[in-house]
């Protein structure tokens, strides 16, 4: 299988080129406050870069926990979602 830190850059990359698509439509629509989304999108640029290198200094089993926890917690959320 692939690394862990590998699929984090791969995982990143791919959300990306998600974020570039959709705020290009959203631009193009008009619909967009331009100056909130520099603001967003520095804050995310700076932030990313610092947990990069965090994830590249930590154990591989803590960063499987974290994100493991992130989909149980993202999937009961939706869960409840769905059964209300």
């Amino acid at each position: 299988g692939l690394p862990i830190k590998r699929m984090i850059g791969t995982a990143t990359l791919g959300m990306l080129l998600s974020a570039i698509s959709g705020a290009s439509a959203y631009i193009y629509t008009g619909v967009i406050d331009i100056y909130a989304s520099i603001v967003i999108g520095i804050i995310a640029l700076i932030s990313g870069y610092f947990f990069a290198k965090l994830a590249n200094k930590a154990d591989p089993r803590y960063i499987y926990a974290f994100l493991g926890s992130i989909f149980v917690v993202t999937a009961m959320t939706e869960a409840i979602k769905i059964l209300h």
